[in-house]
């Protein structure tokens, strides 16, 4: 009779594709046999199929952490009847993950973007313009004038100026060593401006005639808010020299 012929593995397949494409996984291979033959035993003593880990030292990537920053101030201090009302700001602020994420990473902010804008601010008081001219006439001689005078308010150089109705009209002397104090509708123009806080506000007064003024001493109300000035300076006609004011 034919010799018996013993059960024989096949070479092992290739391992199939981890269970996880980064950390710890799995994955498999298997075997096939030729059973024996002539009275041999069928099966070959041994597995058909083995197990083992995969990517167990392969890190994930990790999605870069995002968290708002701080809201900056308001761009303005207050607001006008114009409207606008402000915008502020604030940046996205990103930590890269480890593994840094091929998409999920710093390049990518997610919305609105690297910066958030509101454009609001609900924080910010209504702006209160001109309510209130003080000015001293100095103590010296011919100080003072009979002449109309008006008072003229200028952000700096930004263009944003006003003219006040006349202050006093020809007879209603502004007399040496007095304060004169203006309010209401006489401020004209002047109740429709306000100071800006970009620019310093300068003012100048204006003589409707040829006559001088001397003044000591300046405060302009925008209703809570103070701004003064106290050096002394002429003005006529043609004065040109804007003097700056300073808040209180």
């Amino acid at each position: 009779s034919a010799c018996p012929v013993n059960a024989e593995w096949q070479i092992w397949s290739e391992w199939t594709t981890c269970t996880t494409s980064c950390e710890l996984g799995k994955r498999t291979r298997s075997r096939s046999y030729i059973p024996g033959r002539n009275g041999a035993t069928h099966r070959p003593t041994g597995n058909e199929t083995e197990k083992e880990d995969c990517n167990a030292d392969k890190k994930c990537p990790v999605a870069a952490t995002w968290t708002f920053g701080a809201w900056t101030s308001c761009n303005i201090a207050c607001y006008k009847p114009d409207g606008y009302r402000g915008l502020k700001t604030r940046r996205q602020l990103c930590k890269e993950g480890v593994p840094k994420h091929e998409f999920l990473n710093c390049h990518f902010p997610p919305s609105p973007g690297l910066t958030d804008t509101q454009f609001f601010c609900p924080e910010i008081p209504k702006c209160s313009s001109l309510t209130k001219i003080n000015a001293k006439v100095c103590n010296e001689n011919r100080a003072g004038t009979d002449a109309s005078v008006s008072l003229m308010l200028r952000n700096g150089n930004s263009g944003e100026a006003c003219q006040t109705s006349v202050l006093d009209g020809p007879g209603n002397s502004w007399a040496t060593n007095n304060w004169e104090v203006y309010s209401g509708s006489v401020l004209g123009p002047c109740q429709n401006f306000y100071p800006s806080p970009n620019y310093i506000l300068e003012f100048n007064f204006h003589l409707q005639s040829s006559d001088g003024l001397a003044i000591c001493e300046v405060k302009l109300e925008f209703g809570p808010k103070s701004y003064t000035w106290n050096y002394g300076a002429w003005f006529n006609s043609g004065s040109e020299e804007w003097i700056t004011v300073t808040l209180q």
